[in-house]
């Protein structure tokens, strides 16, 4: 089968990604850092009006502000006391932001891990990534006030400059963190446990094995449950079926990708289990209305 032009060309990278230390303009690693939200946005983060992406995790603490941040691709409304969520490589941006009041806060794996050996972000507090749960929590203004105290608290502990200072802060940070899981579970509570431990784990195994395994079969086998529990499970949690959530996660890819790899769409198609280029361009197309090539000049 002949390929196409664009199939062939190889597209630059699109899409910046920066580390701690890029807002520093320090050649030393930075692994922690937190800081006031105000408008203009662009005096504390530049360039947060086109698509980027850090290396890092970033939690933002909006208190007051309108506008929109745009999370891989989906678009959400600035509301009083939301916590959005960031992980390493999420494509973000911000949009019309005005009379915004709040924090943010940013570490790395790193940081984390010297305090806590053995424990990973990942198995802990899974809903910082945007593949597992929404990029946010809408918070009461009661709770919102906790995590308030929390962030001072770390602030303080930064700048006091005290001997064990990052052991207070990070210990501090996981409390932080347990308090938003905390939140996130008592916002499901009137789910069955049952029913939320088959959607997490599930969605712990598409993570691993997106590329490679498409059928609903395959994801049941490894939850030990039929196929049609599996898909009645997952649409009553979602609203989507097993193949439209895999499906999903291959399209979320398969956008990152193109915009950032540096890659061929042939190229493209080939990493993420796709034999045929054209097959791959027809799967595309249907999930999101556009063609490859088109979904790159749309955000270019």
């Amino acid at each position: 089968m002949l390929i196409g032009q664009n199939e062939k060309k190889r597209f630059p990278k699109k899409i910046p990604e920066y580390a701690l230390r890029d807002y520093f303009d320090t050649p030393v690693n930075v692994h922690f850092d937190i800081d006031g939200l105000s408008t203009p946005l662009t005096e504390l983060l530049p360039n947060v009006s086109t698509p980027h992406r850090h290396d890092f995790f970033s939690l933002y603490f909006i208190k007051n502000g309108t506008g929109t941040h745009y999370i891989d691709f989906s678009t959400y409304e600035l509301k009083p006391y939301t916590v959005f969520f960031l992980s390493p490589h999420n494509i973000h941006k911000w949009q019309n932001v005005r009379r915004i009041s709040g924090s943010c806060l940013s570490f790395n794996e790193e940081f984390y891990r010297k305090q806590f050996t053995g424990k990973s972000i990942f198995s802990e507090f899974n809903f910082l990534y945007s593949f597992m749960n929404k990029p946010f929590l809408q918070a009461e203004k009661r709770v919102f006030e906790k995590f308030e105290i929390l962030l001072k608290l770390m602030s303080e502990e930064q700048k006091d400059g005290n001997l064990f200072k990052n052991e207070i802060t990070v210990n501090l940070l996981r409390t932080l963190l347990y308090l938003l899981r905390d939140n996130i579970a008592f916002r499901q509570a009137h789910i069955s446990g049952r029913y939320r431990d088959i959607e997490q784990t599930f969605l712990m195994i598409r993570e691993v094995n997106f590329m490679n395994e498409r059928k609903p079969s395959f994801y049941a086998a490894e939850l030990n449950i039929t196929v049609e529990h599996l898909c009645a499970v997952l649409k009553e949690m979602t609203g989507k079926s097993t193949s439209e959530l895999i499906n999903g996660r291959i399209i979320l890819e398969a956008k990152r990708m193109l915009l950032n790899s540096g890659k061929t769409i042939s190229e493209i198609a080939e990493s993420l289990g796709f034999v045929d280029v054209s097959y791959f361009s027809r799967f595309f197309k249907m999930n999101t209305s556009f063609s490859p090539t088109d979904f790159i000049q749309a955000n270019l």
